[in-house]
């Protein structure tokens, strides 16, 4: 490969396909005026947007129908991955896609079975096109209904130019390609395919966009027809989208430290605005028994209208009316709402009677841990609360895309599992630790602000003078609050001892319970941890945190429905 096409394929996208509205594409030229809106309204009959599901999220794509009894094509990167499909055309139309009989993943092809019969096909140009003829691009961009972009045929170009890993002809266009336009047809002015569109160059570099030849297509078509169809769950199901650059296994994002300066002021904030914070925790466990109330009462069907093929979770406000409508992805996702949402507006309540019965200091704990000073995403190294961030996209371990005062932002946080498009993240305390470029195929090399979770035991270390620490196989797992970071007696039953980042993790779930994982109590009963019981003796107890990190806590530290579960 030359050089110039390895940086030139270096700054393209493996089309097309992504979470992100797309920008409007140029309007096409008035050249063939009425004579070409009729043309493309012929030919966007047999075009479907295709809808995908896979166990990493939701993505769409476009393809095009080439038999008349369901057999469309598209690209192998629109399914790869995909459990489960759907082809949507311009009459609101939809089928499910419910076979694949081949796919090529050096020329990007995938032919799919849907259930219609009847279909209006697209025809094949019978020869390559020559360089300087006028083409179409059809497709899907993401956002947006069935679009046209007009351009030229470019050149002719071997895979070999392209890529190595590529095989087959490959036509270069410079007509506009946006996210969604990948598995679109491209066709020449008779309205005959001459290409599929898969590749689209971005940073800088422009109209330098490719499809895999009609000629690639039909003997793709040709060589499988007595092939049959198989489920996807057996082929694209199977798949991991390799043609996708794929961040390293522990993320993008490399937590740092968090300066003790800046948690500091951050608390330092919350001292000097306390009464009004309160006020506003007030006003935000009202919101949550709200849209509770509201989630309760929720549709678990999406409509047409306001489906957006990106999330799980709708919430419609009608402004004349000011009233608010949810709507979810099945009833699974809003029974999971419903369930984390009632959590959250419980521990809501328990907290602000706390903080009227509890010291200055602790008060300020259980408040930060709630609700504190606003994060301002605009300033670096900062550390504020984070409320109202909508999930956009969780991958890897710790990573994932949010949505926070229409600002996208990628997140560091101490797990994804459980994340799902349209939930609101957790609320907390975030630190701003600058910007990643996140590198994807969808939408190519976005640079994003981060923002970095504060582990609760560093505000709680902060706030009440107590090292955050554990007791590393040995020891009480308590620390005393007046011990000045010695460690207690292992016989203490103070009131007041505290479980220094042992004893304070959210209530545990039906998921948890079927891995063995329950919440433990000290004997106060105001600290608690989820962790699964691995040994026990006449003196402790040996747990394994979900964070996979084992403790050991002595009997005389623990509750009385605790010691009760022991003893079962």
């Amino acid at each position: 490969m030359t050089s110039y096409f390895k940086q030139l394929v270096a700054n393209c996208i493996v089309c097309l396909v992504g979470i992100t509205a797309c920008t409007v594409t140029a309007p096409i030229a008035n050249a063939w005026q009425g004579e070409l809106a009729d043309l493309i309204e012929r030919s966007e009959k047999s075009v479907v947007r295709i809808e995908v599901e896979t166990l990493n999220g939701r993505s769409q794509g476009s393809g095009f129908v080439v038999e008349s009894t369901g057999t469309i094509i598209t690209n192998y990167h629109v399914m790869a991955g995909a459990i489960k499909a759907t082809a949507a055309f311009p009459d609101d139309s939809k089928y499910d896609i419910t076979g694949i009989r081949h796919l090529d993943k050096s020329r990007d092809i995938c032919i799919c079975k849907i259930g219609g019969i009847k279909l209006r096909t697209l025809k094949f140009a019978s020869n390559m096109p020559r360089k300087g003829e006028d083409v179409i691009a059809l497709g899907s961009p993401i956002g947006l209904s069935f679009t046209a972009t007009k351009g030229v045929v470019s050149a002719i170009r071997k895979a070999q130019e392209i890529d190595d890993e590529f095989n087959g002809q490959w036509i270069q266009i410079d007509a506009a390609l946006s996210p969604g336009n990948s598995g679109g047809p491209i066709i020449n002015t008779n309205g005959e395919v001459v290409a599929m569109s898969t590749l689209a160059s971005t940073a800088g570099i422009q109209n330098i966009n490719f499809g895999i030849s009609c000629i690639d297509i039909e003997a793709a078509i040709t060589s499988t027809s007595s092939q049959s169809w198989r489920p996807l769950s057996e082929t694209t199901g199977k798949l991991s989208d390799e043609m996708e650059q794929k961040p390293a296994a522990d993320g993008i994002i490399k937590p740092t430290t968090i300066p003790q300066a800046r948690i500091a002021q951050y608390i330092q904030e919350g001292r000097d605005s306390f009464d009004f914070l309160v006020k506003g925790f007030r006003s935000e466990s009202q919101r949550l028994a709200r849209d509770l109330k509201e989630i309760k009462q929720g549709t678990p069907i999406i409509p047409n209208d306001v489906d957006n093929g990106e999330t799980d979770i709708i919430r419609y406000t009608n402004i004349k009316t000011r009233t608010r409508k949810w709507y979810f992805r099945g009833e699974s996702v809003k029974r999971r709402e419903t369930l984390r949402v009632e959590r959250l507006a419980q521990e809501y309540s328990r907290a602000l009677e706390k903080i009227n019965g509890e010291n200055k200091d602790e008060a300020l704990h259980t408040l930060l841990k709630y609700f504190g000073p606003p994060l301002n995403v605009r300033a670096n190294n900062s550390v504020g609360f984070l409320t109202g961030a909508i999930v956009l996209h969780a991958f890897n371990e710790h990573d994932v895309i949010v949505i926070y005062e229409n600002v996208p932002l990628v997140a560091y946080v101490d797990s994804t599992v459980g994340l799902y498009p349209g939930q609101e993240l957790t609320p907390g305390a975030f630190f701003v630790a600058g910007t990643a470029t996140i590198p994807s195929y969808r939408t190519g090399s976005t640079a994003l602000t981060v923002i970095q979770q504060v582990p609760e035991g560093t505000i709680r270390s902060a706030v009440l003078g107590i090292e955050d620490g554990l007791a590393s196989n040995s020891g009480s797992g308590f620390r005393n609050e007046n011990s000045s970071g010695k460690m207690a007696d292992n016989s203490s039953k103070s009131k007041n001892s505290d479980g220094s980042g042992l004893f304070d993790e959210p209530s545990s779930d039906a998921a948890d319970e079927d891995d063995g994982m329950r919440t433990w109590y000290d004997r106060s009963g105001e600290h608690s941890i989820i962790a699964v019981l691995i040994s026990k003796n006449d003196t402790e107890v040996t747990l394994r945190r979900k964070d996979g990190k084992v403790i050991k806590v002595p009997l005389t530290n623990l509750s009385e429905a605790d010691l009760k579960y022991i003893k079962r």
